[in-house]
């Protein structure tokens, strides 16, 4: 099974593109801007490499990112150090060093630290409709759009921008000292909205998001052709756990 990470991140990766130096324009560029990039090239501390892979958030910023590094570990502050999942004040500490540094798009976040709280808010929820109802309380009627909005807008920096963000911080963070951090199994996490695996992209195939976290305890978490198996083996025995609603849904989308 073949598929391009959904076809909606493909938009939200162009969407993340800046006004801003890149350095594989550059390489195809005028005199002037090879001169540029050479200069870029020579006065940085970063890998070239790293800094062709993430020139999207800029260069000068990925520059300003490092030194701000470099700094706080010689200060002793190791509050974004970690590894795995990460508690909340490591992922807001990591998150702050994007926001203070980095080009991207925020999706409606104001800070750092509402980013970091609406990550742990959807790991803790378990499902949708309780991350909503945690983010959406005491309002109602026009009131609640205003919440609803951002809920939708972080989801939508989550499924990219926000794991990319991470990804391109760990590397800076791992160029100024070997091996410190790894914020790969949290991107990667937040990236599915913290379903198990790959069964996030079940939603591809027309399983409807609450579906798949309702049933992520039965389903193999990391070949979604095998998990669509057992999904339609419960459909076709009238598994006691689908309502009828849920195998009318099932039914008309897995055929």
């Amino acid at each position: 099974m073949k598929r391009e990470n959904g076809g909606r991140l493909v938009a939200q990766k162009q969407h993340l593109v800046r006004a801003v130096p890149n350095l594989g324009d550059m390489i195809n560029d005028s005199p002037r801007a090879k001169g540029k990039r050479d200069l870029l090239l020579r006065t940085s501390s970063l890998p070239a490499g790293l800094l062709q892979k993430w020139s999207r958030f800029g260069i000068e910023q990925l520059n300003s990112l490092r030194d701000e590094v470099e700094s706080r570990l010689i200060a002793k502050d190791d509050s974004f150090v970690w590894r795995g999942f990460g508690r909340y004040e490591e992922i807001e500490a990591a998150f702050l060093l994007a926001w203070n540094n980095l080009e991207f798009e925020k999706h409606g976040m104001f800070s750092a630290e509402q980013a970091a709280y609406f990550s742990t808010a959807l790991r803790s929820s378990g499902s949708l409709r309780v991350f909503f109802s945690r983010l959406v309380v005491r309002s109602e009627g026009l009131a609640a759009q205003e919440p609803i909005d951002r809920c939708f807008n972080f989801l939508r920096g989550a499924e990219f921008t926000f794991p990319e963000v991470l990804k391109a911080v760990e590397d800076v963070v791992n160029s100024v000292r070997e091996d410190l951090v790894d914020y790969s199994f949290f991107a990667r996490a937040l990236q599915n909205w913290f379903l198990p695996g790959n069964l996030r992209t079940l939603e591809e195939f027309g399983i409807p998001l609450p579906l798949i976290q309702k049933l992520n305890q039965r389903l193999p978490e990391e070949n979604p052709d095998e998990a669509l198996d057992v999904i339609r083996q419960m459909v076709s025995r009238g598994d006691a756990e689908l309502s009828p609603l849920e195998m009318d849904i099932l039914n008309m989308n897995l055929n």
